[in-house]
């Protein structure tokens, strides 16, 4: 039995409902919550209010908190305090762009790799993303996969783009693995999938990607745009 002070039956409602809507879009993230509901969380917490008006940002932040993310703030609390309000235009389901990810690029890119497990390949240009990412604060987008252009080499994508749609950076792209780990399945597979990262370019004709290989680890690594892997598409966002 809850305590008097947990949180209501249609308070934990509403978190089921929204769990189901993102589960069926391969965004469940709230469990954690769930669970602290369950067990009679104070719904007078600063934590626990969030979460009921804001489930997407509190779920995201925290997740990237747990893994490491933003551990120099102390507190969950206090790194949530860092992280922007969803952009309004980004709130509205689009079924065209269905993930909404967070991307944190304060930590570097080497650290969030180490977090979600993602090795780098030695020719990859750290320094260079690091330097593009240099002093942006966290931020949110609206993304797809790469199934959309699952196939294509990333000269071919160019020709395929939208208007309103530009390719995914590294640092975007890791922080989608960092959200969802199971986008990535080893390219070798049926229903494998890599990520091209086209929005990250070193010059060259050279664009990085994410990918799991034969041990199956993920790698950022890179390749010839000219190159087409079956199980590869290009991950893009939402351009407004």
């Amino acid at each position: 039995m809850r305590p008097k002070d947990a949180f209501t039956d249609e308070q934990i409602a509403r978190f089921r409902a929204i769990e189901k809507m993102r589960a069926a879009r391969g965004e469940s993230r709230l469990r954690e919550f769930f669970d602290e509901c369950i067990k009679g969380l104070d719904p007078n917490n600063e934590t626990a209010a969030l979460v009921i008006e804001e489930p997407v940002r509190v779920a995201q932040a925290r997740r990237l908190f747990e893994l490491g993310v933003g551990t120099e703030f102390g507190t969950f609390e206090k790194y949530l305090a860092t992280i922007p309000d969803i952009p309004t235009k980004l709130l509205e389901d689009d079924p065209n762009f269905p993930l909404l990810v967070l991307v944190d690029p304060r930590q570097g890119l080497t650290k969030l790799c180490a977090l979600g497990d993602v090795f780098i390949d030695r020719y990859v240009g750290i320094n260079f993303y690091d330097k593009q990412e240099r002093g942006k604060g966290p931020y949110w987008i609206r993304i797809q996969n790469g199934e959309k252009y699952k196939g294509l080499s990333v000269d071919e994508w160019k020709e395929k783009v939208e208007y309103n749609e530009i390719g995914l950076t590294v640092f975007e792209g890791v922080c989608t693995h960092l959200q969802w780990p199971n986008i990535i399945k080893n390219h070798e597979v049926s229903d494998g999938h890599a990520m091209d990262l086209p929005g990250s370019y070193e010059g060259k004709g050279i664009t990085p990607h994410l990918v799991m290989r034969e041990d199956l680890k993920v790698y950022l690594g890179r390749a010839s745009n000219l190159l087409r892997g079956e199980k590869f598409g290009q991950a893009t966002k939402h351009a407004f």
